[in-house]
């Protein structure tokens, strides 16, 4: 089911048009985070939404939602997904 909720997470960076691509190098090869992707975390037996905040790495919820299990969670984009949708037709 970790299989349905990446290609579930992929579905809904391309509604939001935001990318995966977390880190990158400076000059001196130090990794740095990129502010304003989002991360798919499965940490800690559940799927969630992260946004990266900093260069650091920090982040936050964008959609303020617990922890869901992989079915929950599919289940959970494909109703964001339809409810970008119906409100784009406003």
């Amino acid at each position: 089911m970790t299989k349905k909720a990446e290609l579930a997470f992929a579905r809904l960076l391309r509604a939001f048009n935001k990318k995966r691509n977390v880190w990158k190098r400076d000059r001196k090869g130090n990794l740095i985070a990129k502010p304003g992707r989002w991360v798919l975390d499965s940490s800690f037996g559940g799927f969630v939404v992260e946004e990266i905040t900093n260069k650091s790495g920090g982040t936050s919820a964008p959609f303020r939602t617990n922890r869901k299990k992989a079915a929950e969670f599919v289940r959970w984009i494909n109703d964001t997904i339809e409810a970008l949708r119906v409100r784009g037709r406003r």
